[in-house]
C-alpha cells in the first residue's frame, strides 16, 4: 500500500508516513492492529463475491464475515488476490471449498458486485472508506470529531 500511495496516488513518502501513522493510531485506539503499509492492493471483486456467498449462507453473520476479511487484509496482510489467500479466507469464513469452487466456476454474485460498484460510482464514491450522509460524502479515514461535523452538516 505504501508503494501505491507514493507511486499511484501521488503522495510524498512523508505524506504517506503521516497518513499511515494516523490510520494505525486510529486503529490502535479501537483495539485494532492495522498494518496498512504492507497491505496488498488488489482487485477486490472476488473477495466481494465470497462475502456475498457467506452472507447468503449465513445472513446473521454478515458483519462477522466482513471482520474476517478486514482482519485478513489489514492485520495479517494476506494476499487476497492469490488462490491461496482466497482459499484461506473462505476457510476462515466457514465456507466449504466446493461451494466456493462452484461459485467461481459460474457467475454467482458477479453481477451483484458489478451493480454495487456502479451504485457507488453513481453516488460519487471513489474510495474506501467513504461515509455518505444527507447526500454529502466524506472520504478517507477521519477522527470522531470530523465524522461528527460531517453528520452535523449533513443534518443541517
Amino acid at each position: 500500500m505504501a508503494e501505491v500511495a507514493v507511486e499511484e496516488w501521488g503522495m510524498t513518502p512523508a505524506q504517506w508516513s503521516a497518513k499511515s501513522a494516523s490510520i494505525r493510531a486510529a486503529g490502535a485506539a479501537e483495539g485494532l492492529e492495522i498494518n496498512v503499509d504492507t497491505a496488498v492492493t488488489f482487485d477486490s471483486r472476488p473477495v466481494h463475491r465470497i462475502l456475498k456467498l457467506a452472507t447468503s449462507l449465513q445472513p446473521e453473520g454478515a458483519g462477522d464475515a466482513w471482520e474476517v476479511a478486514f482482519d485478513a487484509h489489514f492485520r495479517r496482510n494476506v494476499d487476497l488476490s492469490s488462490t491461496e489467500g482466497v482459499a484461506e479466507l473462505a476457510a476462515n469464513l466457514g465456507l466449504e471449498v466446493a461451494a466456493v469452487r462452484d461459485m467461481f466456476a459460474g457467475d454467482d454474485f458477479a453481477a451483484s458486485v458489478v451493480d454495487d460498484l456502479a451504485v457507488a460510482r453513481d453516488l460519487g464514491i471513489q474510495s474506501v472508506p467513504t461515509v455518505r450522509s444527507g447526500g454529502r460524502l466524506l472520504a478517507g479515514s477521519h477522527s470522531v470529531a470530523d465524522l461528527a461535523a460531517h453528520f452535523s452538516l449533513a443534518a443541517a
